[in-house]
């Protein structure tokens, strides 16, 4: 059930998935073009080996894991080959989506929190930059959450847990937009009021109509 209107005074969203279009199979076919053939093996989007999680809590850098895909490879790859490779899966984002952020932004705080890497970070920002000239995905929200730069990945409760510390927003008063399931269970376990936003639903469509 959506929460009334007048008790959110916050939306909290998701990036992949939800702002960003995403399409892990295309990472998943480069990275086996530049000689991973066993990458199904260590990362498939839902499954992924720790170095991946390591690499979106800023336990290792973009060099150490770009390291340990060489060594996987068996091969020298060269830094542009795997970042290309790594960051195929990121595709666009819908003006529809921006259009909305911008009008939600004149009666409500909004904040982003992401799983994600400074590799895809500055490769989406770009994107954003080239897209819609503006500097960078920031500038839609009033604060941004990356597990990269924060030290915790959803579905861990701390990575709200330190949303909530360091804007102050009430979970009760909040609206958050996640495409998975764990995520969405863990913010509903902390008094959010969720939104799972499914392949059927539109993210545009859905928040209109609410």
């Amino acid at each position: 059930m959506m929460p009334h209107p007048f008790l959110i005074k916050n939306f909290l969203f998701d990036l992949g998935g939800v702002i960003l279009n995403v399409d892990v199979q295309k990472t998943i076919d480069a990275f086996r073009d530049i000689g991973i053939d066993h990458i199904e093996q260590i990362y498939d989007g839902l499954r992924q080996h720790h170095v991946f999680d390591r690499l979106e809590t800023g336990e290792i850098d973009e060099e150490a894991f770009r390291d340990y895909l060489r060594k996987e490879a068996g091969s020298a790859l060269d830094d542009g080959q795997i970042n290309g490779a790594w960051n195929a899966m990121i595709r666009d984002i819908p003006e529809e989506r921006i259009k909305l952020l911008k009008r939600l932004k004149f009666g409500f705080n909004l904040y982003l929190l992401s799983n994600t890497n400074e590799i895809h970070r500055r490769y989406y920002d770009q994107l954003v930059r080239k897209s819609f000239h503006r500097g960078g995905l920031g500038n839609y929200f009033n604060k941004d959450f990356y597990s990269h730069k924060i030290g915790y990945r959803k579905p861990d409760p701390e990575a709200f847990h330190y949303v909530i510390e360091q804007t102050g927003l009430q979970p009760a008063e909040t609206f958050f937009v996640d495409d998975n399931a764990e995520n969405i269970a863990t913010a509903e376990r902390l008094g959010f009021a969720v939104l799972h936003l499914t392949p059927d639903r539109s993210l545009v469509e859905e928040l209109i109509n609410y």
